[in-house]
C-alpha cells in the first residue's frame, strides 16, 4: 500500500505482487519492489524507514518514507 500525503489530505494506492507466489505472503517482496520502482520513476526519493504511528490504527506501522522535491 502506498499512502500519499499532501496539503489536501491523503490518498492510498494498492500495489500487488503478481503471479510469482501462492497466497499473499510470497508476493510481498515483489509488491514492495514494484512500489519502490514506481515511486522512483515518479521522482520520489527514499529518506527513511521504520515504525511510525500514522493514526490509521492503534499499532505503529512499519514503512518506507519518501519525499519528492517541489
Amino acid at each position: 500500500m502506498i499512502t500519499y500525503f499532501d496539503r489536501s489530505g491523503g490518498r492510498t494506492e494498492q500495489i500487488f505482487g503478481g503471479e510469482n507466489g501462492a497466497g499473499p505472503y510470497p508476493s510481498i517482496p515483489i509488491a514492495v519492489t514494484k512500489a519502490i520502482v514506481k515511486l522512483g520513476a515518479e521522482g520520489w526519493e527514499m529518506v527513511g524507514n521504520g515504525n511510525v504511528s500514522l493514526g490509521f490504527t492503534s499499532q505503529p506501522n512499519s514503512g518506507l518514507f519518501f519525499k519528492r522535491p517541489r
